[in-house]
């Protein structure tokens, strides 16, 4: 006798909307950093110039790996926060700073990837990622 089919989990309606809004503002993001071009990167430290570029992939390869229900997903969103707290306390121009000069927009954004991060790893320990 074969065992019954087991449907995959549901996807819940918090990660459809995380995904959308993650790819659609990081994909605005590495677009506006990339069409500047140097322009952009002139007055940025190393470690800047890398967080530019790195931050906004690490969000929609986390945002993919979220909408795909992976386990790899808390894993890419807790980096991609660790990198941007290491950007928040270097003394050279950061990389947030490049994309938006607003303090409250820099301030709000590591909120939400706070938040995105926190829910991540509570859906893995719902084990609801496979």
């Amino acid at each position: 006798m074969s065992s019954p089919y087991v449907a995959p989990p549901e996807r819940p309606r918090l990660v459809w909307l995380i995904g959308i809004l993650y790819l659609l503002v990081n994909l605005l993001v590495l677009g506006t950093a990339l069409s500047h071009g140097r322009q952009a990167l002139v007055g940025l430290g190393p470690f800047a110039r890398v967080m530019v570029l790195v931050s906004p992939l690490l969000e929609i390869l986390g945002a993919i790996a979220l909408m795909a229900l992976r386990r790899v997903a808390p894993y890419l969103l807790t980096f991609d926060l660790v990198l941007i707290g290491a950007n928040w306390l270097t003394p050279e121009t950061t990389a947030r700073s490049a994309v938006s000069s607003d303090t409250l927009a820099n301030a709000v954004g590591t909120g939400i990837s706070v938040a995105v991060c926190l829910y991540s790893w509570r859906l893995l320990r719902r084990r609801q990622l496979r």
